[in-house]
C-alpha cells in the first residue's frame, strides 16, 4: 500500500514546483498519474517511467519512480496527459 499526494504538472510548472517539499523533488519519490474509468467512477491511477523511458503502470518497482528532472524531460503531450504524484509512505 502506498499513499500518494497528487498535483497538476502544468500548474506546478507555472509556480516552479514551489508547493512541493524539496526532499521529494531531490529523491525518486515522484510518480505520474492519470484518470481511468472503472465501472461508473474515475480512478487516479499511478504510473512510473521504465528503464526504457516508457510510461508504465507499475509502481511496485521503485526503479520506475521518478525525480524532478524526469518530470521536466516529459514531452508536452505527457505533461498534458498526466498529473504528478508524490510517494509519501510505501509498504510493499
Amino acid at each position: 500500500m502506498c499513499f500518494i499526494q497528487y498535483y497538476n504538472i502544468k500548474k506546478l510548472q507555472n509556480t516552479s514546483f514551489n508547493s512541493i517539499p524539496k526532499q521529494f523533488l531531490r529523491n525518486n519519490q515522484l510518480c505520474l498519474w492519470k484518470y481511468e474509468q472503472k465501472d461508473n467512477y474515475k480512478l487516479k491511477v499511478p504510473y512510473g517511467i521504465s528503464e526504457k523511458e516508457e510510461v508504465q503502470r507499475n509502481l511496485k518497482n521503485k526503479n520506475f519512480w521518478i525525480n524532478l528532472q524526469d518530470v521536466r524531460n516529459l514531452s508536452e503531450e505527457d505533461k498534458n496527459k498526466f498529473g504528478l504524484g508524490i510517494m509519501l509512505n510505501v509498504f510493499f
